[in-house]
């Protein structure tokens, strides 16, 4: 189901709010979101019930401000106040746009990442295409990390059908897998996101076997860093799954719902994050309060809350960060890198720290980008695990779980114009099979551009709002670059690029071909 996006603005701003709806017609399109607005209250209808009951049920809330919004009462005292109470309970997620210039940063929700970039009014801009692009690329970016956390519950049963569920004790075979192998809607065919653990159709890569022996072994810190959708998360959710049933303390902290990005204080996140260990490790919040004394610098608060944990408990606790990207550009994100590093260093002196504590990152920024130069860098110490795009041997696993019929020639000309890209090569498979395809031969290349046409679109998009991007593109040409410049990074991170080494190349024909318009 689509990402449902309520409105909130003054009518005196209706003329700006419709030109933001036109540059949403595309996520609506797409059926990503699904937008409402006051304008949409029929005759004869109670207005105020019906504003409640659609911002009570929106997963997105934009507060369009401008000096008409934070004049207008009922913005201010109806709408902005229930709409903080849902984010703060963690029921939507309130986006602010800036439309026109006013003195937005001293109300109550000056605390959250505005649009357009550095909260830059829309009218403020030169060009105005420009601004409400870049809007609707963070408003994108939110409602698909909405629609990725989601977990369809039918993709939640255990096994296939009829199979009974595996015992919690028993190690689950290790795999990265998005759908089962079962009769799919359409409505679940572009579920991608984190992969339920009992899932009963998966695709197993070298990298699972790695990671999970390493999330297993004394004084280990593996990580890994690779572009979106490669299954990162759902390769971590497993070996975590796989390390629990080996007896490991297991926590799984994604800094993206934990709304790190919003936290402007290092002793505040590190606070909320000492809580969520705790509720992840079963440890009675006491421990917490006890272990935050004043008088102590933040990171050494942290530091005496996992002493507190180890010397409880003898056995391995393995602290997973997922989505590390979230920590680039806060002012307190190297001093957390820096902390996980010194707890490394700490295993050095400490039995107890040796023996039963190991960290992982994921996320999708390189080393350097993350926290400069090497010094006090936990990537330093760190072994990496390279996440690999499937191979043509894994694409046909993944077609025999649809059902789908293979022939070598076939696989292969799908890896040459995907890629091995994992997330495209399930959404496709996944509509074919939901469609009564039975074989991959019939995939015609008309069918794949119809369903991948939304993140070819996203890419295009996001091209159209930098020069800077699509000329790093039109120099790449059909060659490579090196993986030191600011729109590489950017293209790598979006996916579009992949990486070898210190350098970046097309991911695939089918970005190099629709991106430099060979098509």
């Amino acid at each position: 189901m689509p990402v449902d996006l309520f409105f909130s603005y003054s009518h005196k701003d209706e003329e700006l709010r419709g030109q933001l709806e036109t540059h949403l017609a595309l996520l609506e399109d797409q059926g990503v979101i699904r937008s409402w607005h006051a304008g949409k209250i029929e005759p004869g209808v109670d207005w105020e019930e019906q504003i409640v009951e659609r911002l009570d049920g929106a997963h997105i809330v934009l507060l369009l401000v401008s000096s008409d919004f934070l004049a207008s009462r009922y913005c201010r005292d109806v709408e902005l106040k229930r709409a903080l109470e849902r984010h703060r309970s963690g029921q939507a997620r309130v986006i602010p746009v800036v439309l026109r210039a006013c003195d937005w940063k001293r109300g109550s929700f000056a605390h959250l990442q505005a649009l357009p970039k550095d909260g830059k009014a829309v009218k403020s801009w030169m060009d105005r295409d420009e601004a409400w692009t870049d809007v609707a690329l963070g408003i994108r970016a939110a409602a698909e990390s909405i629609l990725e956390a989601r977990v369809d519950a039918a993709a939640c049963e255990p096994g296939g059908a009829g199979e009974p569920a595996p015992p919690a004790s028993r190690p689950r075979p290790l795999s990265v897998h998005f759908f089962e192998a079962r009769p799919i809607s359409r409505a679940r065919a572009d579920f991608v996101g984190i992969v339920p653990v009992h899932s009963g159709c998966y695709v197993s890569r070298v990298a699972d076997d790695e990671f999970t022996t390493l999330l297993l072994m004394p004084r280990s810190f593996p990580y890994i860093l690779e572009p979106r959708h490669t299954g990162k998360s759902s390769l971590l959710v497993r070996s975590l799954d796989r390390a629990a049933g080996s007896g490991a303390r297991t926590a799984h902290v994604d800094l993206q719902l934990m709304g790190c990005t919003e936290i402007d204080e290092y002793e505040s996140f590190a606070l909320s994050l000492a809580h969520c260990l705790s509720d992840s490790l079963q440890i009675p919040s006491d421990v917490v309060s006890e272990s935050f004394s004043e008088r102590l610098p933040t990171g050494w608060r942290l530091t005496n809350f996992l002493d507190a944990i180890l010397r409880a408990a003898p056995t391995l606790v393995i602290l997973a960060f997922d989505c590390v990207d979230m920590l680039l550009n806060l002012h307190w994100g190297e001093d957390f890198l820096r902390l996980v590093r010194a707890w490394h260093n700490k295993g050095a002196t400490h039995v107890s720290w040796a023996k039963y504590l190991n960290v992982a990152l994921v996320g999708s920024s390189e080393p350097h980008d993350l926290i400069p130069g090497t010094a006090g860098s936990p990537f330093n110490v760190g072994q990496r695990v390279e996440l690999l795009d499937f191979s043509v041997k894994e694409m046909g696993a993944l077609a025999d779980a649809y059902g789908l019929a293979t022939d070598e020639p076939s696989l292969r000309a799908l890896k040459e114009l995907l890629g091995g890209h994992p997330a495209q090569t399930h959404r496709l498979f996944a509509h074919a099979a939901a469609s009564g395809c039975r074989d991959v031969r019939m995939i015609l290349p008309d069918r794949v551009l119809d369903v991948l046409q939304g993140e070819l679109a996203h890419a295009r998009q996001m091209l159209n709002g930098s020069v800077e991007l699509r000329r790093f593109l039109e120099q790449l040409g059909d060659g490579g670059a090196e993986l030191d410049g600011r729109s590489a990074t950017a293209l790598y991170r979006m996916g579009v690029l992949r990486r070898e080494g210190s350098w970046v190349y097309w991911r695939s024909r089918l970005y190099r071909d629709h991106l430099l318009g060979r098509r």
